[in-house]
Formats: C-alpha cells, sequence, structure tokens
C-alpha cells in the first residue's frame, strides 16, 4: 500500500511556480495554510485560483496578491482606480492595501472535505461583509474571551 507524504516548499518558490502557472493562464489547486480567512475558509481546504482575465473585481472576491515581499489570499473590503484594498476575514484590525497589478488570481472555488465551500453566493456575500463590519465588536469579543481564559 502507498502512502503520500505531505511535502513542505518554501513560499517564495511555491509561490513563484503559481504566479508562472497564472500568467500562462492557467488555474492553480493548492491548500490553504494558516487561518487568516477563518471562518470562511480553513487550514487544509483545497482552492482553485485562476487568471484575472474576464474577471471584475469586486468587493467581498477573495483573491491572491502580492504584499509586502509575499503573497496573501484575502478578501476585497474596498476598492479605488489604483488599489485594492484586502482584510483576512479572522483579521480584526489590518487592511492591506495593494496596487491593482499586484493581484494576481481569482480565488473560484474552494472544496472542505470533498465538499464545495460557497464562496460567492448572496447570503455567503452578505454574511463576509457583516462580519467585516462587526470587527470591533470581535476585537472586543476577544480580549474579553481572551481575558476570561486566562483567569
Amino acid at each position: 500500500m502507498s502512502h503520500i507524504l505531505p511535502i513542505t516548499i518554501k513560499n517564495s518558490v511555491f509561490f513563484e511556480h503559481v504566479l508562472e502557472y497564472i500568467n500562462a493562464g492557467k488555474e492553480v489547486v493548492f491548500t490553504v495554510r494558516g487561518s487568516s480567512m477563518s471562518p470562511f475558509l480553513k487550514e487544509k481546504d483545497l482552492i482553485t485560483v485562476k487568471p484575472l482575465k474576464g474577471i471584475t473585481l469586486k468587493i467581498g472576491h477573495i483573491v491572491l496578491a502580492y504584499f509586502e515581499n509575499g503573497y496573501i489570499l484575502h478578501r476585497i473590503v474596498r476598492l479605488d482606480k489604483q488599489h485594492v484594498f484586502l482584510a483576512g476575514d479572522a483579521n480584526l484590525v489590518q487592511i492591506e492595501k495593494v496596487e491593482r497589478q499586484s493581484v494576481i488570481g481569482f480565488l473560484c472555488e474552494a472544496t472542505r472535505n470533498k465538499k464545495n465551500v460557497p464562496l460567492y453566493t448572496s447570503r455567503v456575500m452578505c454574511f463576509a461583509q457583516f462580519w467585516y463590519y462587526v470587527r470591533p465588536v470581535r476585537r472586543v469579543w476577544a480580549k474579553l474571551f481572551k481575558r476570561k481564559i486566562n483567569l
């Protein structure tokens, strides 16, 4: 019986290849690492990122972008003519401001345990927007909850 062993690749090397595929017009499938997009995306979810060709970026879309010498997969929370403003769904404070040309891919599909994770239904988009706007309450809640645990 053969076993598939996971491998770990440096982010810089991995995303160099992702960028190659995206620039060639191909979709890229990989797993989520980290918890910055929780509760909508979770560690080990399988995601598909496709090139931006034909995509009109909108608030609520999840994109792959180059930011401060690395790559992030976060949700668009604001747009202007030159910039895209991104935030991780689990992020309580930080917003990343990137130039539009730094956005390299669009998250078009996600699966968890072989089941589709809805990304852009009106219900999910409304909840994602609500989740973003209640960040101040979530921040207070996190501080209170942490304090209770530490007692």
